[in-house]
C-alpha cells in the first residue's frame, strides 16, 4: 500500500493557516495595557503640606479609553476633587510593561509642569507623577503616586 507524500499537504495547510485572519481583538488590544470594567483606585500625594491619601473604591473605565491613554485616564479618575486641574500629557514613551511621559498642569493657582512614570498590565497599574509649579512663595514640589486594580466587569 502507497501512501501519498505530506509535504504538498503540509504546504497546503501552510498556505490556509497564512491566510486565515487573526482574531481581530488580539491584534488591537496590547497585551499589556490594561482592560475597560471597575477599578480600585489609591492615590496618595505629598508635597510640603503633608501627605493626603484619598481613593476612589469603584469606578467604570472604558476600555477604548484605558488602551489609548492609560496612564492619563487612571491618574484622573484617581482624583475625586472637582476642582483639580486637568493634565495634559505628552511625549509618552512604552517600553514592555514601563511607561514614561511628560504633564503639564493648568491650575487657578498657576502652572504644574512635571513628569510621570509606570508600570501597566491588563489588571493593574503603578504610576509615579512629580510635578512643580513656580509660586510667589518659590517652587512647590508635588508628588502623586496611583495604584490601581481591575476588580472585574463593570
Amino acid at each position: 500500500m502507497r501512501t501519498a507524500p505530506l509535504a504538498p499537504l503540509a504546504s497546503r495547510l501552510l498556505a490556509l493557516l497564512v491566510l486565515l485572519p487573526l482574531n481581530p481583538q488580539a491584534q488591537t488590544a496590547s497585551p499589556r495595557l490594561p482592560l475597560g470594567g471597575a477599578w480600585e483606585l489609591q492615590r496618595t500625594e505629598s508635597g510640603p503640606f503633608g501627605e493626603r491619601r484619598s481613593g476612589v473604591p469603584r469606578v467604570c473605565l472604558d476600555s477604548a479609553a484605558l488602551q489609548q491613554a492609560p496612564e492619563q485616564t487612571l491618574t484622573q479618575a484617581s482624583n475625586a476633587k472637582a476642582d483639580m486641574p486637568r493634565c495634559e500629557f505628552t511625549g509618552l514613551v512604552r517600553d514592555g510593561v514601563g511607561s514614561s511621559w511628560g504633564v503639564q498642569c493648568e491650575s487657578p493657582r498657576g502652572k504644574l509642569i512635571g513628569t510621570g512614570k509606570g508600570t501597566l498590565s491588563l489588571d493593574a497599574a503603578d504610576l509615579q507623577q512629580e510635578l512643580e509649579a513656580n509660586t510667589p512663595m518659590g517652587n512647590i514640589k508635588v508628588r502623586t503616586t496611583v495604584r490601581a486594580r481591575r476588580l472585574g466587569d463593570c
